[in-house]
C-alpha cells in the first residue's frame, strides 16, 4: 500500500529547509566575517538572502559589510531594506 505524501506536510519541510539553509548560510557569513574573510562573507550572505530576504538584522550586517569593502551604493541599499523590513516588524 503505497501512501501518497500529504501535500500540506511536503510544504511545511520545504519552509523548515529553507529556515535552516538560511540560518546556516547567514551564520557562515558572520563567522567569515569576523574572521576577515569579507569576499567569502559577501558569498555566503548573498545565499543567505536567496534563501529568505525578510530578516532586518541580515540586511544590516550586509550593510555594514559592503561598507568595509567601500562599496557605498550596496550599502545605501542594504540599509534601506533593513530600515524598510524593520518598520514592517
Amino acid at each position: 500500500m503505497n501512501k501518497k505524501p500529504n501535500e500540506t506536510t511536503n510544504k511545511t519541510n520545504i519552509i523548515n529547509t529553507s529556515v535552516d539553509h538560511y540560518y546556516f548560510w547567514y551564520n557562515q557569513a558572520q563567522h567569515l566575517h569576523q574572521q576577515g574573510d569579507l569576499k567569502k562573507s559577501e558569498q555566503a550572505y548573498h545565499r543567505a538572502i536567496e534563501y529568505d530576504p525578510t530578516h532586518s538584522d541580515m540586511w544590516y550586517q550586509y550593510a555594514n559589510l559592503q561598507l568595509e569593502l567601500e562599496n557605498l551604493s550596496e550599502s545605501r541599499k542594504a540599509f534601506n531594506k533593513s530600515l524598510f523590513l524593520n518598520l514592517k516588524e
